[in-house]
């Protein structure tokens, strides 16, 4: 078992890591310290960082909720008493969960826009500043990490079948803050809040679809112009709504249980993700056709096994320390 000053040392190292990619990025921009090679930081973000998330969220997603540096500035108010503690009304966490979806499906297509690297950074210091800013105002993980936090869709959408259960080191003690808590319920279904349905359905059941246009689209060179940004945002758009109304024939009149519709969604999202983007990542299209055709047996493969074939007991992300 992972002891507290163990998760210390990696939540801090991680927070220091990501303070170094986000100074990387400045510079691949400024270019202030020349000796470093071009565009490093942007290789490391997005080949590196971006690529392995999904793959975390999967397999150890409670590791990752406990060590995520975001995560751990919005808990640092509490934590070091100057948090207003507020507790979020059902309506105030239905408009967090629903303020983070809305920025996900925003900021993902501008991915074939926008390409400086000053922009990355700017942002990611925009999303740690939010999240602390939270931390101020309202108790425990309630405003950020089970609210507003984009990525917390991508979580629940690939962590629905987790390898295991962490203690929660980030909320020890628990502090009530909300309920359900995302955290520490099973993951017999995706937002563990039947009203939260609309969620749901656009997260699990629209995100083969937006994923896969989100790759059909090329990443356009400046200027910005208008129809570039329409098409960036049409097609990933119209594959979540066409995957969307799928996902909803498919629960209407076939006869399966939810759970295993949403893990059928969560397969082909992974799935396509990385169908399109390790070949790219690892340049395999100058390599030849069939090595990429074995990428691509091997992506679908790994991912049946986990999610069809492999013995799994439903397990929470995290759990409460008995220390």
């Amino acid at each position: 078992m992972i002891n507290k000053n163990q998760w210390r040392l990696m939540q801090w190292s991680l927070f220091l890591i990501s303070l170094a990619v986000i100074v990387l990025l400045f510079n691949d921009s400024l270019d202030f310290l020349p000796i470093v090679t071009e565009q490093l930081g942007r290789k490391i973000f997005w080949n590196v960082i971006i690529v392995s998330a999904p793959m975390i969220f999967l397999l150890v997603p409670g590791l990752w909720r406990n060590i995520c540096p975001v995560g751990l500035l919005s808990v640092l108010p509490h934590h070091w008493g100057f948090s207003i503690n507020k507790i979020p009304s059902f309506t105030t966490q239905r408009v967090l969960f629903y303020a983070g979806l809305f920025i996900l499906l925003t900021l993902i297509p501008l991915r074939h826009i926008i390409h400086e690297s000053i922009v990355d950074a700017s942002l990611l210091l925009t999303i740690g500043l939010a999240a602390f800013i939270s931390g101020i105002v309202y108790k425990g993980k309630s405003g950020w990490c089970n609210g507003l936090c984009p990525l917390l869709h991508i979580e629940k959408l690939y962590g629905i079948k987790p390898l295991t259960s962490f203690h929660n080191d980030l909320c020890n003690p628990c502090s009530h803050c909300i309920s359900p808590c995302l955290d520490l319920k099973n993951n017999n279904k995706f937002s563990n809040s039947t009203k939260l349905t609309i969620m749901e359905r656009i997260t699990v059941g629209g995100f083969p679809g937006f994923i896969w246009g989100w790759f059909q689209v090329p990443d356009y060179p400046y200027p910005i112009q208008w129809a570039n940004i329409f098409d960036a945002y049409f097609l990933p758009l119209s594959g979540l709504f066409i995957s969307l109304i799928i996902y909803e024939l498919i629960k209407k009149f076939i006869k399966m249980n939810i759970f295993s519709i949403q893990v059928l969604f969560s397969f082909l999202s992974i799935t396509l993700y990385y169908w399109y983007q390790l070949p790219d990542v690892l340049e395999l299209s100058t390599l030849g056709q069939i090595l990429l055709f074995f990428v691509h047996i091997f992506v679908i493969l790994f991912f049946f096994w986990w999610f069809f074939v492999r013995t799994y007991t439903k397990n929470p992300w995290l759990r409460l320390s008995q220390h």
